[in-house]
């Protein structure tokens, strides 16, 4: 049998995760990093959440980057401070 997945294939766009056996999911989910114990209930429901999940936008992910890159930059600034203060001493 031919499955629908290759090892190479790091996004799945002809995969229907509601139409895949059980094999498939699993698959699926070793791919992604996911447990692939369970019903096949289980692993639709796991394998969907994981979809769910790569869709984030590209701006969402932006976002989260720049809002920590803002407060490492403010931590390193307040750092500097101390350790200038210091210095003075």
């Amino acid at each position: 049998m031919a499955s629908k997945l290759k090892a190479s294939d790091n996004t799945v766009k002809d995969f229907d995760v509601n139409k895949a056996n059980c094999a498939e999911l699993r698959q699926y989910l070793r791919q992604h990093g996911l447990p692939v114990s369970g019903s096949k209930k289980e692993l639709i429901e796991r394998a969907n959440d994981s979809v769910e999940i790569t869709k984030q936008s590209l701006e969402v992910l932006r976002l989260q980057d720049d809002n920590f890159a803002t407060e490492r930059a403010s931590n390193r600034s307040a750092r500097s401070e101390i350790d200038y203060k210091r210095m003075e001493q």
